[in-house]
């Protein structure tokens, strides 16, 4: 009994904000940010992983690769669902580009959590590298959300008489 109290404390604390963001938000544009919270971090390490191999001959190690990436995402789930999805959201009803001010806002908060969680001492050749991904990160959502609502567009229910 008391292996389960930690799994469904996890279970909650990673979908509750899942669900209840799809309910608030609508579950295309959130399908996206799920996309993305998971494939860029795998993605970025496997470019690295890669060049490790090219480089320097070490090995890749495709089963670490994608544990990475799903810690990754499991950190990112809070941060992106308790944050930056409604200031993603703040800034579409004001009508912001948002081309320019939700990668500006992503890379302000992951840089605030990269000094906020840092552990240790801070890495500034970390900063460019936090805000280059952010950037990447921010407009791939972008573009998602603009490729699930092509591919599913809104449905309109008319009755004839």
């Amino acid at each position: 009994m008391d292996s389960i109290v930690p799994s469904i404390f996890l279970l909650i604390f990673f979908l509750l904000p899942i669900v209840l963001a799809m309910k608030l938000y609508g579950w295309k544009d959130i399908t996206a940010f799920l996309i993305a919270i998971f494939f860029v971090p795998t993605a970025f390490f496997a470019v690295v992983g890669l060049a490790g191999l090219i480089f320097k001959g070490t090995s890749f190690d495709a089963e670490g690769l994608f544990a990475i990436g799903f810690v990754f995402g499991l950190v990112g789930i809070p941060i992106y669902f308790f944050i930056i999805i409604p200031i993603y959201f703040l800034l579409k009803k004001f009508s912001t580009p948002l081309y320019i001010t939700f990668p500006a806002s992503v890379t302000a908060v992951m840089l605030l959590s990269y000094v906020c969680l840092s552990a240790r001492e801070i890495i500034y050749m970390a900063i460019p590298v936090i805000a280059a991904c952010s950037i990447v990160h921010s407009l791939l959502i972008m573009w998602l959300i603009k490729k699930i609502n092509t591919i599913f567009p809104e449905r309109v229910f008319t009755t004839s008489a």
